[in-house]
């Protein structure tokens, strides 16, 4: 939903009247957009209101009115949604580009990381974003990538409270950029520095401005081989100044200060999910989330049963919540067991529909599509299986949005009904291989439903459904019968064969 001023105005009041004085705001958070700067000169009661500009992804560049409101100026959300050095462009690296950059061009003093931690399935939108990711919660893995370190060339360099120094701030002119900062209470200062671009060794030179502290000046240095490793102690005296040759593709972190350290981690081996997994929900407090489950648009949570057999699992929403991007994600509640890289799998849940609606089960999830679509009902923009009924007794099996099979069942309402997903790799390997790799199951439905047992396990599926595209028939002397043809599987087509041995002669009508 778009911002207003009479919002951002009335919220302050509320604040304000409630004793929350001390809560300050921070608008208008939209992306690339620096027009709440020009609403704020026009609105005294909304400048007021406001504590800080925050603009999402601003490319390092704000406006000159939003420069000039006297007002901090905030990239509310940034980032390269990446966790590797450079994997991939925009890479982690970049966030020492952008830290900089963020000052030097748009005078923003604060940036915030989507996100600090990816602790969610790979099927959603822009997966292993966090600057450290931990998405396996059945054995505790998690992951400190490089960019846990390309940040802390910052944060371990500067606190809350120092200022930057214009007049050492700059983009380097054969590439990169550099930004120094002090504390105006001890004369402490860093220098970072970032030739993420640059197309030559530099050499950069440091001479202290008064106030500034001399001594013993540490030097840190990340690179695409290692990360914030510490180099040789520098000293500087003034009136001197110090020189530092500066490769390509680095980043450097210079300081007066002390305890930067790089810490060990050891996380726990990776595992996947132990199975068969079952759960049947009577472990949980009520108005809990059962473990290994995520949930996306809905609320999932732990309830007692009506008929008084214990607990269950419950969707509890009863109406569409307000969207933070309307046309990116499902619309529909659905949750998700996050397990990945599951090949040949059954899944099954048992499933009482309160009221009239649908509900479903997935399996073998890739991802949901993030791009706009025209609406269609269950599990739209989903890649990967699905098979929802509803109260009507009416079913679908589907590949995507492509239905596979389809029929009609009798139903009564408040009544138990059992889902179960078989999956095979070998019987869709080619669909595997291109899109559907791993094996994420997952549970969806628009109202208040209420599931009663889940289960997940490794056997012989049964097989999933394909259907008959062309097929020929040929015979032989020795009364062998052969038939061959094509299956057709979304997206590609496999061949098949068989062959039979006639117990009649042809003629006699085999």
């Amino acid at each position: 939903m778009p911002w207003t001023p009479e919002y951002v105005k009335l919220l302050r009041h509320k604040l304000d009247r409630a004793g929350f004085k001390d809560v300050s705001i921070v608008a208008a958070d939209s992306f690339n957009d620096w027009s709440v700067a020009d609403r704020m000169r026009e609105d005294r009661a909304l400048y007021d209101a406001i504590a800080a500009v925050g603009v999402h992804y601003p490319k390092s560049k704000s406006t000159p009115a939003a420069q000039a409101l006297g007002k901090p100026l905030w990239s509310s959300e940034d980032g390269p949604w990446l966790s590797d050095w450079d994997s991939a462009s925009p890479y982690s690296a970049s966030l020492a580009s952008t830290f900089n950059r963020n000052y030097i061009e748009g005078r923003m003093t604060k940036t915030v990381v989507c996100a600090a931690l990816s602790a969610f399935p790979e099927v959603f939108f822009i997966p292993d974003t966090g600057i450290v990711t931990a998405r396996w919660p059945w054995c505790g893995h998690y992951r400190v990538p490089p960019a846990v370190w390309v940040v802390a060339h910052t944060t371990q360099f500067a606190e809350p409270g120092w200022k930057y120094i214009d007049s050492a701030c700059a983009l380097l002119s054969a590439g990169g950029s550099v930004v120094a900062l002090h504390n105006p209470n001890t004369g402490d200062w860093s220098v970072i520095i970032e030739t993420l671009d640059a197309k030559s060794v530099q050499t950069m030179e440091v001479a202290l401005g008064e106030g500034l502290k001399a001594g013993t000046v540490r030097v840190w240095q990340s690179t695409q081989a290692e990360q914030f490793i510490r180099q040789p102690d520098l000293a500087l005296a003034v009136p001197a100044s110090l020189r530092l040759v500066v490769e390509t593709n680095a980043l450097y972190s210079l300081t007066t200060t002390e305890g930067q350290q790089k810490g060990e981690t050891s996380p726990p081996a990776l595992s996947r999910l132990p199975l068969p997994y079952a759960e049947d929900f009577e472990r949980y407090n009520v108005g809990s989330m059962p473990r290994y489950f995520c949930d996306l648009v809905g609320a999932f949570e732990g309830v007692k049963r009506a008929d008084g057999k214990g607990q269950a699992l419950r969707q509890v929403l009863d109406r569409r919540p307000t969207d933070w991007s309307p046309d990116w994600i499902n619309h529909y509640p659905h949750t998700y067991l996050a397990e990945t890289n599951l090949t040949d799998y059954s899944w099954s849940a048992e499933v009482m529909l309160e009221k009239p609606g649908w509900a479903g089960i997935i399996g073998r999830v890739s991802r949901f599509a993030c791009l706009p679509v025209p609406m269609t009902g269950y599990f739209e923009n989903l890649v990967g299986y699905s098979l929802v009924f509803n109260h009507n007794g009416v079913w679908h099996l589907r590949l995507g949005e492509n239905v596979l099979a389809k029929g009609q069942l009798k139903l009564r309402a408040c009544q138990c009904h059992a889902l179960r997903l078989a999956l095979k790799e070998a019987y869709n390997e080619r669909f595997c291989a291109a899109t559907c790799q791993d094996g994420r199951v997952g549970l969806g439905f628009p109202h208040p439903i209420v599931w009663l047992n889940l289960s997940v396990s490794v056997r012989r599926p049964l097989s999933p459904v394909f259907v008959c595209w062309r097929r020929a028939w040929t015979h032989s002397a020795r009364r062998n019968l052969h038939q061959s043809g094509l299956w057709r599987t979304y997206p590609g087509t496999s061949r098949w064969s068989r062959s039979k041995v006639a117990n009649k002669s042809r003629s006699q009508g085999v």
